[in-house]
């Protein structure tokens, strides 16, 4: 990567609204197309139960949003894919920028590559039985319908204050 791109401005915010969706959030727009794979769904959100079940929700997206925010699981899952979709704005708008200025074949392909980085990781998510165990038809259940069925443990929350006893679709 020449020096001028990759100490560019705009190539920064690409590559780092591009980490913060492969790693932090990793919610995407997916539209049953090759070139659109954006959804609304978050690793957080899938790896919520996991997590909670390891002892370990301290370390999810999801937890810290309503612990520091005061949000019911739901709010916690609505506020990581507006977090989500201002990054995908923020990704789009500089990727657009850099393909059309640079005119460096390198570039350009690693700019193009760095699309599969976050939907990678989805469909990971989603074909592994990490985050949704080995029933494929829950995995299944999942890509069809983009819901992820979460509860809250009264371990992680204290005592629910939205009347959902925990529970909620994200």
């Amino acid at each position: 990567m020449p020096d001028e791109v990759y100490f560019d401005a705009t190539f920064s915010a690409f590559y780092w609204s591009s980490v913060d969706m492969a790693c932090i959030a990793n919610v995407s727009i997916y539209e049953h197309s090759p070139t659109n794979w954006l959804n609304r769904e978050s690793q957080d959100v899938y790896s919520f139960a996991a997590e909670q079940a390891a002892g370990l929700a301290d370390h999810n997206l999801l937890t810290v949003l309503m612990r520091s925010q005061k949000l019911t699981l739901q709010g916690a899952s609505d506020a990581a894919g507006a977090h989500y979709a201002m990054l995908m704005d923020e990704y789009m708008a500089a990727r657009a920028i850099l393909l059309q200025r640079t005119g460096q074949p390198d570039v350009d392909a690693f700019v193009r590559a760095m699309d599969y980085w976050p939907v990678g990781n989805v469909v990971w998510s989603l074909e592994t039985g990490r985050y949704f165990g080995m029933v494929e038809a829950e995995r299944e259940r999942v890509r069809k319908t983009r819901l992820v069925r979460l509860s809250v443990s009264a371990i992680e929350t204290g005592e629910d204050s939205d009347g959902t006893n925990g529970s909620t679709e994200a």
